[in-house]
């Protein structure tokens, strides 16, 4: 095939080290903002908002829209459903195997 066609759309999960909420609300601004920067000058287009280590899933292009919605709104989400529950429900979904000795640094 001398044709290729990709729609590769990942959704980056990280956090703050150690999962400590200290960000007050002005220092969030500038560090998603920072973020945002990074990603779109490097061709990308943010809709995420860190730690040591990261997750990538792929999404499909028809899922989009529910992972923009989840994002909108997951600080409200993650008063119900901690973080590290959120990673392993993700990993398992994919199929895919971790040693959590090293996922929450």
């Amino acid at each position: 095939m001398r044709h290729r066609f990709t729609s590769l759309l990942p959704h980056l999960v990280f956090s703050t080290k150690d999962r400590v909420p200290f960000l007050e609300p002005d220092f969030a601004q500038e560090c998603h903002a920072y973020l945002g920067g990074i990603i779109e000058n490097t061709g990308g287009r943010r809709i995420v908002a860190w730690q040591k280590g990261y997750a990538a899933f792929s999404v499909s292009k028809s899922g989009i829209h529910g992972v923009i919605r989840y994002i909108e709104h997951q600080e409200e989400h993650h008063r119900r459903v901690t973080y590290q529950e959120e990673v392993r429900r993700f990993l398992a979904e994919h199929g895919m195997e971790s040693d959590e000795r090293f996922m929450w640094e």
